[in-house]
């Protein structure tokens, strides 16, 4: 530590606005981020407690609405800027939602429900025990073609668990067109298998060499069409994504899964919660 003129001031308790708690009995450590929603809701709700349990009520809700002045527009975009830090730290359910924002009232919206939900926690370890057998999990998804808005392209949705951890999570607007649902799910399971190798190279990097991961979707077509080659030509266009998903699964770096719809993770990163509005 003396060479890098560093010192031990203790065990991290916070970090920009995150709760680091250790529970050294179960061998975990959670992030939470209720006082940085506190202090947003006194900011943005004027102190009035106001709640949703959904962050947001439906995409065809959300577009239109009369242009904004430049005032308006700037304070729009620093919510979006908090929103987007508490999704991509600690609270992957608004992934989505925050991906999509079109309206100062959405985002007002999903303050609300953030301030019903302030308690939530992300838990990091516990669970190692439980998926020794399978260190690496990815749940992915997309929703096609379901918003007019932007040109009819689909939404990818994953999220990545290391030893029964949520790690990394996704959810965006794919690039190309999707002509149909099989399709968009094979071009979300291409990227959510790039994500997935990265971190089994990482456990391969610290030694851990028996891993392999599996990635887990609710399409049965897109696991059919990655395991019989006669199918290829229902995915010409998307011909080199195809090659890839295909040449891990042969060499077994990644295995493929089917997962029911009600146990697939990745849905919430795909489309809006839904729930009981009390907003």
């Amino acid at each position: 530590m003396d060479k890098w003129e560093t010192q031990d001031n203790g065990r991290i308790k916070e970090f920009l606005g995150i709760k680091i708690t250790h529970d050294r009995r179960q061998r975990r450590i959670s992030l939470a981020l209720t006082a940085y929603i506190k202090e947003m809701v006194n900011k943005w709700l004027g102190g009035a407690n106001e709640k949703s349990w959904v962050p947001m009520l439906s995409v065809a809700n959300i577009t239109g609405g009369k242009r904004c002045e430049p005032q308006q527009a700037k304070k729009y975009q620093e919510l979006v800027s908090q929103l987007l830090w508490v999704s991509n730290t600690a609270r992957p359910d608004i992934a989505f939602a925050v991906g999509i924002l079109f309206a100062w009232k959405a985002a007002i919206h999903m303050v609300k429900y953030l301030n019903q939900t302030n308690k939530y926690q992300l838990h990091l370890g516990g669970e190692t025990n439980k998926h020794s057998d399978t260190p690496v999990m990815t749940y992915t998804d997309a929703n096609w073609a379901s918003d007019p808005t932007n040109g009819r392209r689909s939404t990818s949705g994953s999220i990545t668990y290391v030893y029964g951890c949520p790690v990394s999570w996704k959810s965006h607007v794919q690039k190309c067109v999707a002509l149909s649902a099989v399709k968009a799910v094979f071009v979300a399971t291409s990227e959510a298998v790039q994500e997935t190798l990265f971190f089994s190279y990482l456990l391969w990097d610290l030694e851990i060499t028996d891993v392999r991961p599996v990635l887990y979707t609710d399409s049965q077509g897109c696991i059919q069409v990655s395991k019989d080659p006669a199918k290829h030509w229902k995915l010409k266009h998307i011909d080199t994504w195809y090659h890839f998903v295909c040449d891990h699964m042969q060499e077994g770096d990644v295995a493929i899964k089917y997962v029911r719809t009600a146990n697939n993770v990745a849905d919430v990163l795909t489309k809006p919660l839904q729930g009981l509005n009390t907003s």
